[in-house]
């Protein structure tokens, strides 16, 4: 009940006029499902009865679903993607961008994300929204100094913070988009790397030696080690992170794999 009265109250503030039954509307909240409850009301419906038949709901559901989640396939001749709330991104970017944007920092850094799997599995697995790159926490202080010509903002669903120049990282903060001339180009992401030891940021016991945690493609290309890409995906699986787990899972040594099932 509190989620329905939130998701009214976000249609009220965008300025939405309940004028015409399922006519044009400046936005439209909807529950689809709350795990496995089932609602059955006059005024709500838990799982949703329509969700499975509307492109403009599926298409966006598809993109941060669980894997769990059977997300049909419909025809969406008619549907129009207005883009990323916060702006486009720069598709092309890839990591060989990553180590020309990162020459000359001192300390560790690694590609990170989807990316990083397919650095290990050594070919294509899917397609990339943005660019992640992984440095050490304590050298936040040099990020700006790195990334001269970008504006760094932290991000979060209701706004984009900016993240200035001499103004040190927020303890809560472990990430920053970084925008040039208007596009978004890639995230940074700061890792817990101390005393010779990657820190997994969800739970601080869980550590890899930094050798074993930042690893080197065939071409030298430094990048966050198929375990722990793994493990933080494991928290909620997506479509993407379901592809990953496929290409990634078969290739992982005993050693790997051992690590990975201690903690998943």
């Amino acid at each position: 009940r509190e989620l329905l009265e939130l998701a009214h109250a976000l249609e009220d503030a965008a300025g939405r006029v309940r004028t015409e039954h399922w006519g044009p509307r400046t936005l439209d909240v909807d529950v689809l499902f709350v795990g496995d409850l089932t609602v059955n009301e006059p005024d709500l419906v838990v799982p949703h009865p329509l969700w499975r038949q509307r492109a403009f709901v599926v298409e966006p559901l598809r993109e941060v679903a669980d894997a769990s989640i059977d997300v049909p396939t419909l025809d969406t001749s008619g549907v129009t993607n207005l883009g990323s709330l916060w702006g486009e991104w720069d598709l092309s970017v890839t990591p060989a961008d990553a180590v020309r944007w990162m020459r000359g920092w001192d300390g560790p850094w690694a590609v990170a994300g989807g990316w990083a799997i397919e650095l290990f599995v050594g070919r294509r697995v899917r397609d990339h929204r943005d660019l992640e790159i992984a440095v050490a926490r304590a050298d936040a202080d040099r990020v700006h100094e790195q990334f001269a010509g970008w504006d760094l903002f932290f991000p979060s669903p209701v706004a984009m913070t900016r993240w200035r120049a001499g103004d040190p990282l927020p303890a809560d903060q472990h990430q920053v988009w970084a925008q040039r001339d208007g596009v978004w180009t890639h995230e940074v992401f700061f890792e817990d790397i101390r005393d010779g030891r990657l820190h997994y940021r969800r739970d601080a016991a869980v550590t890899l030696p930094v050798e074993q945690a930042i690893l080197r493609s065939a071409e030298g290309i430094p990048y966050i080690a198929p375990e722990l890409q793994l493990l933080y995906k494991a928290k909620a699986m997506r479509r993407r992170d379901e592809l990953d787990f496929a290409a990634a899972e078969p290739l992982l040594s005993d050693a790997q794999r051992a690590w990975l099932s201690l903690y998943r």
